[in-house]
């Protein structure tokens, strides 16, 4: 099953290309929402953790509303990504739940990101986010292993459990064969869920994971275009020659 956000449809047709914005000033994010706008690519994340003012929830709103009268009808996804999974949030997960639901009660943001394993109240959250009119992509990411292929597909198994509308899983790998654990569990669960894919290996020894979406079912990867979010990700001006060819 696709879902339909703006004018494209995730889990349809070609991978699309998403790239993140990290800026840590308002200034510094409008400047680099107005370049990326215009390279190319199919969708827009805002890694709000990397805000300077990441917990002042009137900023983040007007940061949003920036984002949007630029970006116009751009897909976006919202991520406030916790120092518990990689990234720079230094929250209670009560900060971080009234956080995602101020964003999808303004409705400036198309998707929120979630992470499903911070918190056992996390299947209520995506319930209300999503009764706000936000789309969820329940994630989780492991930025020091890999398991295995059976552990990997019971993890995403667990986030389509927590009402989530779009999977989203990345991992680290540390041999050629946790790549291949992360490329099959990702083929098995296209043939366990309708619910579109997100899946990466990350580092340099991930690289193909985020090419062949096509093949193997995840919907969207993750390009850089000035400064990368996470280990491995491809500038977003190769990456879509690549898809392309491919």
């Amino acid at each position: 099953m696709s879902i339909k956000v703006g004018h494209i449809k995730i889990g349809e047709g070609q991978t699309k290309v998403c790239v993140p914005i990290v800026g840590e000033t308002y200034e510094e994010i409008g400047e680099l929402t107005s370049k990326v706008r215009d390279c190319g690519c199919d969708i827009i994340e805002w890694r709000a953790d990397w805000f300077e003012d990441y917990r002042n929830i009137d900023h983040i709103l007007q940061v949003l509303e920036m984002m949007r009268e630029r970006i116009i009808d751009m897909p976006l996804i919202f991520t406030m990504r916790t120092m518990g999974e990689g990234g720079k949030a230094d929250l209670t997960y009560e900060e971080y739940e009234e956080i995602l639901l101020d964003v999808a009660r303004s409705g400036l943001a198309d998707m929120i990101d979630v992470e499903c394993f911070i918190d056992e109240r996390v299947s209520e959250l995506n319930e209300k986010l999503k009764e706000e009119g936000a789309i969820v992509v329940g994630s989780y990411h492991d930025f020091e292993k890999t398991d295995s292929t059976e552990e990997l597909k019971e993890r995403m198994r667990k986030i389509v459990g927590k009402n989530s509308d779009i999977v989203k899983i990345a991992v680290m790998p540390n041999t050629k064969d946790d790549v291949v654990n992360l490329l099959n569990a990702t083929f098995d669960m296209t043939k366990e869920t309708d619910k579109p894919l997100i899946t990466m290996s990350m580092g340099k020894l991930g690289a193909l994971s985020r090419i062949s979406g096509n093949i193997f079912g995840s919907s969207v990867t993750f390009g850089n275009y000035v400064t990368a979010s996470a280990p491995g990700q491809i500038g977003v001006i190769k990456l879509e020659d690549i898809l392309k060819t491919i």
